[in-house]
């Protein structure tokens, strides 16, 4: 006998209270109504506040990337930048951190060398470039991660190589 799973809230901020089950979409919803009734700002801030659509990003990395338990796997096309792997690598790793594949979100010049299959006097030079641009940060000794400007940018490397297959 299969159990349907739901999620269940339970919310308080001052005298307001919700108490809510059903499928995570449902309660995702009912909790952004309960938010914007408790604080009518969010509603109007949420236009130019940038939150990522990892749902939408991930699907568009299938066939692109894969999480495997020893790694980043891209699977991209070969002709695209050191700039592009880059991205998409490390737009992996903050994924597979997100969802607890993996215990950090940041990678090594020597990770991202190996995963993108760009040499490692490739990887520090583009990376000084995109540490400067605000596309990666830098991170610990040696480790990058990728920033809110990068996956803005993965979102549209993202758009192009879809557009490249006529998808």
């Amino acid at each position: 006998m299969s159990e349907s799973k739901n999620l269940k809230v339970h919310a308080e901020f001052g005298d307001n209270k919700l108490d809510f089950e059903g499928t995570p979409e449902a309660v995702f919803s009912v909790f952004i109504d309960f938010l914007n009734k408790i604080y009518p700002e969010y509603e109007i801030l949420r236009d130019i506040i940038f939150t990522p659509d990892l749902r939408a990003v991930i699907n568009n990395l299938k066939g692109i990337l894969q999480i495997a338990p020893e790694g980043i796997i891209l699977t991209s096309p070969k002709d695209i930048s050191a700039e592009d792997t880059i991205c998409l690598a490390l737009m992996g790793s903050y994924i597979s951190n997100k969802f607890q594949k993996q215990p950090k979100e940041s990678l090594s010049a020597n990770e991202l060398s190996k995963i993108t299959g760009k040499a490692m006097k490739t990887m520090f030079n583009q990376l000084a470039w995109m540490v400067n641009d605000g596309i990666v940060d830098r991170v610990g000794r040696g480790e990058y991660r990728i920033t809110s400007r990068g996956i803005k940018k993965t979102e549209e490397i993202l758009k192009q190589l879809k557009n490249k297959k006529g998808e």
